[in-house]
């Protein structure tokens, strides 16, 4: 609303967030969430109004959700109930945490630990990544889940899609947050587009669209593990192709600040490459909304020559629930 310069709708919200609006929810809420959504969301509007409200209200709800943290590994649970202020495990999965998840709470407890003075939120965070490079696979990418209790990656796919996808965004921004002065978040974010680019970056064989595959984990019965790679791509991966851009023109640069669009003079070698996948991207995740009604599927299977579907151009489902990835992007 304060973007948007909808003053009217903001008092109208402001007097509910000031006499009506409670954290005290004897329930179940995903931390993930509600850390991106309601409280980047306050720390936002105190960002913008400076208004102490919004502030109060960030401090309150990061308070009840630190308990969740309380693991043996530091990584934090999935769940929180804010009433209780007790952590809880997710009920499909209770051993694993998922990656994506864990790794995208730094930039907003970073945020309240460096406007109140107080690192209580910041040293939760910085733990949690500390966690995940020491974990690290070799290769620079990461599976879509963790163990809770021990803190290391468990066998499990490997994609920028769902589960994945704000690890690696997550990377970048806090390298960026922190003045460029954390080099470990720009190393391992560069080893992960290294990574990305070795493995999963994929051109379709007919239309030459590029994306991103995702590598499936197989085990046979001597407990081998080897990596099928799936020619599928989520609409989340879209996120990718302006991460790969801000990158390039960020860490990625010889100069600052550069020109939009760069020249090739102000990029590194990997900056250079970054830029040209970043927008080839952009390009295929534009063109899914070339249908009927605009909208892009949910997730997109690229033909390949052993896919085995025999001409059948039919994709097994369809369906729309996503936020406008490409849009954002754009």
């Amino acid at each position: 609303m304060l973007l948007m310069g909808l003053k009217e709708e903001h008092e109208r919200a402001k007097v509910y967030v000031k006499y009506r609006h409670t954290f005290h929810r004897d329930g179940n809420f995903n931390v993930f969430e509600t850390t991106i959504r309601v409280l980047g969301g306050l720390l936002s509007a105190y960002h913008l109004s400076k208004e102490s409200l919004y502030l109060d209200k960030a401090i309150e709800l990061a308070d009840r959700m630190l308990p969740a943290f309380d693991t043996p590994s530091g990584l934090p649970h999935p769940m929180i109930n804010l009433a209780t202020r007790t952590g809880i495990q997710n009920s499909d999965f209770a051993e694993f945490v998922s990656t994506a998840e864990v790794a995208t709470l730094q930039l907003e407890f970073r945020y309240l630990s460096q406007i109140t003075g107080n690192d209580k939120y910041w040293r939760r965070v910085e733990n949690v990544m500390r966690v995940i490079k020491a974990a690290r696979l070799p290769h620079g990418l990461a599976s879509i889940f963790m163990s809770l209790e021990e803190g290391h990656y468990v066998t499990s796919a490997i994609r920028l899609g769902s589960r994945g996808d704000s690890y690696y965004e997550y990377l970048l921004k806090q390298y960026l947050q922190t003045n460029r002065t954390e080099a470990v978040y720009s190393d391992m974010y560069e080893d992960a587009m290294s990574a990305i680019h070795s493995h999963l970056i994929q051109q379709s064989t007919n239309s030459k669209m590029t994306y991103t595959a995702e590598l499936i984990p197989e085990e046979n019965a001597f407990g081998e593990v080897s990596w099928r790679l799936t020619p599928k791509q989520d609409h989340l991966v879209c996120f990718l192709g302006g991460s790969l851009m801000l990158g390039a023109t960020t860490a990625g640069a010889r100069v600052h600040p550069v020109s939009i669009p760069p020249r090739e003079s102000e990029l590194s070698a990997t900056g250079k490459r970054d830029w040209k996948t970043g927008v080839e991207l952009l390009k295929t995740c534009m063109d899914t909304h070339d249908t009927a009604t605009g909208l892009s599927p949910e997730i997109v299977h690229f033909r390949i020559p052993s896919d085995g579907m025999d001409g059948n151009n039919q994709a097994p489902s369809d369906w729309y629930i996503k936020g406008a990835r490409s849009v954002s992007v754009v």
